[in-house]
């Protein structure tokens, strides 16, 4: 008899008990950027900066090509999170990210009133050759 009631509490008591409910995910905001950010001078002032900064690396092997860096541009134009997204070679990989590094602030993304600046993402090919 004991079991019997045991065994019906445990039933009633599993019916009473909610599952947990699965968490929500958070609202995630898509931003119209009205003007994307940019190198202050624009391009050419950014291929300037490139060609004065960039020095190819002492290899053995007459590597040439492009690695693709993937940065954040901050809303006060600072450079932030930079990374690999191609490779060329390690010691390559390593100089475009010294001199994405060192670049000055940019002009940062502006949102869909071209008011408030943003940050955002940007990907920049930087190419390596050997100059005759």
């Amino acid at each position: 008899m004991k079991r019997i009631i045991i065994f019906l509490c445990l039933i009633i008591l599993s019916f009473s008990i909610k599952a947990q409910k699965k968490k929500e995910k958070p609202f995630e905001c898509i931003i119209c950027i009205n003007q994307q950010a940019e190198f202050r001078g624009g391009n050419d002032s950014l291929r300037i900066f490139l060609a004065k900064n960039l020095k190819y690396p002492k290899t053995n092997a007459c590597v040439k090509g492009k690695v693709y860096v993937q940065f954040i541009i901050e809303k006060d134009g600072r450079i932030t999170h930079p990374i690999i997204l191609k490779s060329l070679e390690q010691t390559f990989d390593k100089e475009a990210l010294r001199v994405i590094r060192l670049m000055p602030k940019w002009n940062p993304a502006r949102d869909y009133r071209g008011k408030n600046p943003i940050a955002s993402r940007l990907t920049l090919p930087i190419k390596f050759e050997i100059e005759e």
